[in-house]
């Protein structure tokens, strides 16, 4: 996976305060960052706990309305798909309501798009 990606993704994730973040991309490379761990519950595992959850996102995402917001308990994440071989999840468990939090999404998943040209 490209480094720029990671690296777009980490300073999207650090300026928007969320918790933590998984890039996988549809070869099946899974790389985590942030605070997995800190999160309550199991939405990280998943979405993304294996090539398999990754897939089933992938084939999830295809032709539905980008970003998706999932929720598990006071978990949320933000899905986003910015080039057709990469699925972005983005996590965050700090009191942020779903609409919101996808309103937010939208400008995340423009702002990651511009920075890796997907």
């Amino acid at each position: 996976m490209e480094d720029r990606i990671i690296e777009a993704v980490h300073e999207i994730a650090s300026a928007h305060e969320f918790l933590c973040y998984v890039v996988a991309s549809a070869g099946g490379s899974i790389w985590r960052g942030g605070d997995c761990e800190g999160l309550n519950g199991s939405l990280v595992n998943v979405l993304f706990g294996g090539i398999d959850e990754a897939k089933g996102v992938f084939d999830f995402l295809d032709g539905r309305m980008l970003p998706q917001v999932y929720r598990q308990g006071d978990v949320f994440c933000l899905l986003m798909k910015p080039t057709i071989d990469i699925v972005v999840g983005f996590f965050a468990q700090d009191g942020r309501n779903g609409v919101n939090l996808h309103r937010e999404g939208k400008e995340v998943s423009k702002d990651l798009e511009q920075r890796i040209g997907g």
